[in-house]
């Protein structure tokens, strides 16, 4: 194990001759030296991370060898310090929807992607193929290219930053199908009862009151027949056909128009119904249900601890319009195509506060420890304090011939906001001249609001000049929502005869 030098209280002091604007850039430059290296300034958490740091700490090796000849880090001696991550995705679970299969794992914290695997009616990896991958530590995977009544099988693995896979898990694949639909449970079931004896035996019909022991069959009836209608009860056993894992699978059928249980009470008036099937109708007080399965539901009020659903569909049809006082996320939020995309398109919040985003449009204020980006585009930039507005240009193409009358404006400025903290604006002119005669007098004005002078180039003398000439002022008390106007003034008296054109005027305001 190596041992880190002594580091000096602070870095190499800046010349007391420096340029003042060039000694606030190096004033920068060396914070971030001094707390990046741990040179007794800043926080010590916000140093920058060595490889020494990470070979004394005992999670790796440096080998100079490495990434040709520059050097990088390997697995440390030891086998691996004392900080592991779980190899294989825990806590693996697999659920059938109505036409769709969820997978869900514990979250693969310092794993940046899941791979999911399946078989169709294969319990063996080697038949398996990958159907999906999930990115930036996601715990969940939709499944939807699944097909009604097939069973498939999963396994998944987490994958390293440089694309190594780790084991599957598990070692079985996990079954998983989608759910038996009620329609098609009702008519297997029909098919299936219908096709018994004592069903047959109930539906043919008798006048008055039949008792019947059908020793020969192994069933029981009582049918009462009215008019025609036909209503009964019937206990038994099944045909082989019927279950053929179970010889002995008993039945009893009810073939009447309302079938109902009732709770006792005191009088008939205390009785109260608490099931009831009418006309094909389920009706019931209160249930407990461990597992349901429905088709369509009206439900009036739900509580529940737990919601797994189809994300694309349940929350567009069902939840369309929402209104959530607050929300706890147990690990991430991310839209649909986040996952479809294995992380590479969409966008991810995790509970740790990173978020990855395609782009950000901000109408506020945005506070960073620290910006990276390629291209910025700013309206006010501030720095250390000290802000600036991007330049507002403004361009004209009048033009000014003396002698003739004073003043006249040639140029106006867009209004400049006002904003919290405003301390001056600069203003910038420029004057095309083109000379036609003798000298003559012209006095250029930058003005406030089309009346207060906060600067001009004084009365000069312009003898049959062609060039330009630049006016520039400081506003340091600039008001609210200020403008400004570039004018020339000529006396009407002058003799000569000068062209003046103003082009372009910059007006920047700054912070403090």
């Amino acid at each position: 194990m190596t041992k880190n030098r002594l580091l000096p209280k602070q870095s190499a002091p800046i010349p007391r001759d420096t340029p003042i604007e060039m000694r606030r850039f190096l004033e920068s430059v060396q914070e971030q030296l001094d707390v990046g290296g741990g040179l007794r300034r800043g926080d010590p958490k916000h140093r920058w991370l060595r490889f020494s740091d990470l070979e004394n700490a005992g999670l790796g090796r440096f080998n100079a060898a490495l990434n040709g000849g520059e050097g990088g880090l390997e697995p440390p001696n030891n086998g691996g310090g004392n900080i592991v991550r779980p190899g294989t995705p825990q806590n693996f679970e697999v659920s059938g929807g109505y036409d769709w299969i969820h997978l869900r794992w514990d979250p693969g914290h310092g794993w940046p992607q899941t791979e999911i695997w399946r078989a169709t009616d294969s319990d063996n990896i080697a038949d398996a193929v990958r159907v999906g991958t999930v990115g930036n530590y996601g715990s969940q995977y939709p499944d939807h290219d699944v097909d009604y009544g097939v069973t498939y099988y999963y396994w998944v693995r987490f994958v390293k930053e440089d694309g190594i896979p780790q084991p599957f898990t598990p070692a079985n694949g996990m079954p998983g199908a989608i759910v038996l639909h009620p329609p098609e449970l009702l008519q297997q079931l029909e098919d299936r009862i219908t096709s018994q004896q004592l069903s047959q035996d109930l539906n043919d019909y008798v006048e008055g009151i039949e008792v019947k022991a059908d020793h020969a069959n192994n069933q029981y009836t009582i049918k009462v027949g009215q008019n025609g209608a036909i209503a009964g009860f019937g206990l038994g056993f099944t045909s082989p056909n019927y279950n053929p894992t179970n010889p002995n699978h008993s039945i009893a059928l009810f073939n009447v128009d309302t079938f109902a249980i009732t709770h006792p009470g005191e009088t008939s008036a205390d009785q109260r119904l608490v099931f009831a099937v009418e006309d094909g109708n389920v009706v019931m007080d209160a249930a407990y249900i461990t597992n349901l399965v429905v088709t369509d539901a009206v439900i009036q009020s739900v509580n529940v601890s737990k919601i797994v659903g189809n994300t694309a569909s349940f929350v567009s049809a069902n939840i369309e319009g929402a209104s959530i006082t607050s929300a706890q996320i147990a690990y991430q939020i991310f839209s649909d195509l986040w996952v479809l995309s294995g992380g590479t398109q969409g966008w991810m919040i995790d509970r740790a506060g990173g978020g990855y985003f395609n782009d950000i449009f901000a109408r506020g204020n945005i506070q960073a420890t620290s910006l990276e980006a390629g291209t910025a585009m700013v309206d006010t930039l501030n720095i250390n304090g000290n802000a600036v507005t991007s330049p507002q240009y403004s361009t004209g193409s009048q033009i000014l011939k003396s002698p003739g009358s004073s003043p006249s404006n040639i140029i106006t400025s867009s209004t400049v906001t006002s904003k919290a903290g405003m301390n001056g604006v600069l203003i910038i002119g420029n004057v095309n001249i083109s000379g036609e005669g003798g000298p003559t007098q012209a006095d250029i004005r930058i003005k406030r609001n089309g009346s207060v002078s906060i600067g001009h180039s004084g009365t000069s003398e312009y003898d049959g000049e062609t060039g330009s000439t630049a006016v520039i002022a400081f506003d340091s008390s600039p008001g609210i929502n200020p403008y400004y106007t570039l004018e020339v003034s000529v006396p009407s008296a002058a003799s000569a005869s000068c062209r003046f054109r103003l082009p372009s005027m910059v007006v920047q305001a700054g912070y403090r």
